[in-house]
């Protein structure tokens, strides 16, 4: 080749360059925010998944010069950085307890619980007994009519008795079981309040491990420009 040759191929290159640069930023941008991102997420302890959003919300957006990864979550600016002691919101938290079922021992102890005092004798229950008592005391004559009279009103109220006692014992529990989950989540809540919450630093692990690879494409890439220079 002879150097006004050369010379040509050196100047397609150089032209050549910035899109071959460019197109591997771009290649680096889909890794990063696709195998990268989600690897650091699995490497994350606690791994910050609620409900997939985070996860699924990274993505690589295509820009002049090459590419922008991004999180439309928006508690990745949290996750990413963490934050310092100050007030922090129940109902969130409460929620997050209930999805996540991290109260489960706390509500089933506190059910078992509301069940129990939900079993004890009732008003109606006290009438069906009175009735019982009334009859001893009637006249031989009014007996068997008085026994079918107390029998038929306390098959009723029996009846009936029991499930205002189921509702009542259901309600009592799920009761229960929401207050279990309020004092979970208000120690979560406190915790935070007072010492705030670590960073996870997932985009910067991933970044991390985005230099090699990335290295690579562009080798590869730049090798093009040079290839089709002197083609």
């Amino acid at each position: 080749m002879t150097p006004a040759a050369f010379a040509a191929v050196l100047r397609q290159a150089a032209a050549q360059a910035p899109l071959e640069v460019e197109a591997a930023m771009r290649e680096g941008g889909m890794l990063l925010a696709g195998a990268l991102i989600q690897d650091a997420i699995a490497d994350t302890d606690p791994i910050p998944v609620d409900q997939a959003q985070y996860k699924a919300s990274w993505s690589s957006r295509d820009v002049a010069g090459g590419a922008v990864v991004a999180s439309s979550a928006k508690q990745a600016v949290w996750i990413e950085r963490g934050r310092g002691p100050g007030p922090v919101p129940l109902a969130p938290i409460v929620e997050w307890v209930r999805r996540k079922g991290l109260a489960k021992a706390e509500v089933r102890a506190a059910r078992r619980r509301a069940s129990k005092r939900a079993l004890t004798v009732t008003g109606l229950e006290r009438v069906r007994r009175g009735n019982l008592l009334a009859i001893k005391a009637s006249s031989r004559a009014d007996f068997v009519r008085k026994v079918n009279l107390a029998i038929n009103a306390a098959n009723v109220a029996t009846a009936h008795n029991k499930a205002v006692r189921k509702r009542a014992r259901e309600a009592a529990k799920d009761a229960a079981g929401s207050a279990a989950e309020v004092r979970v989540a208000e120690a979560i809540r406190q915790s935070i309040a007072e010492k705030g919450y670590a960073p996870r630093r997932v985009l910067r692990r991933a970044m991390g491990k985005l230099r090699a690879p990335l290295l690579r494409m562009l080798k590869d890439h730049l090798g093009k420009s040079f290839a089709g220079g002197a083609a």
